[in-house]
């Protein structure tokens, strides 16, 4: 039987040990610019240890909250809560590390970002079935993602909400982007 070890790449300590150790590497909750360094990074990395060079997407998966309503503002207020009720449970545990502070340095300890800010720095998708499918066409494009896990749940939805949330993404968005 074989078995297929998948870690979060959550530290500099981690983005090297995970391709060393040949396990796929899992991303999310990092501004886009430096998700694209730190995907190509595991590869370098991969590819230093093991001889092979890896596909552009290949032993990655990109993580992606998403909020997909009718328009971009109905979609905004729908994901508002939960999201914030998110960065308020995990923002002061260094969970924002990923963002990219309004001077292009990383962002500071303990960042709370908003809603818009996490939209902006492509760490969710929030918007109409466009404007989601257009974000993930643009992180094939940058990454070449083949591995995508979209999380249609934020914090404090009902299981309704979820459903449509599923429903929506299967049905909307994805085709665009297939």
């Amino acid at each position: 039987m074989l078995f297929r070890s998948w870690q979060a790449i959550t530290s500099p300590p981690s983005l090297e040990a995970v391709p060393r150790n040949g396990w796929g590497g899992v991303f999310w909750n990092k501004h886009h610019s430096y998700m694209k360094q730190w995907w190509e990074s595991f590869a370098e990395f991969y590819e230093d240890e093991h001889g092979t060079a890896l596909a552009p997407g290949e032993k990655r998966t990109l993580v992606l909250s998403t909020c997909v309503e009718d328009t971009y503002e109905q979609a905004v207020e729908s994901a508002r809560p939960g999201h914030d009720e998110f960065w308020k449970f995990l923002g002061p545990y260094g969970w924002s590390a990923g963002y990219m502070g309004d001077d292009g340095n990383p962002a500071p300890p303990g960042l709370i970002p908003t809603l818009e800010q996490s939209i902006e720095q492509r760490t969710c998708l929030v918007g109409s079935p466009d404007d989601v499918a257009e974000t993930i066409a643009r992180y094939k494009d940058d990454l070449g993602v083949e591995n995508l896990v979209l999380f249609p749940a934020l914090a404090g939805d009902s299981y309704d909400k979820v459903e449509v949330q599923m429903t929506r993404l299967a049905e909307e968005v994805l085709p665009q982007v297939s």
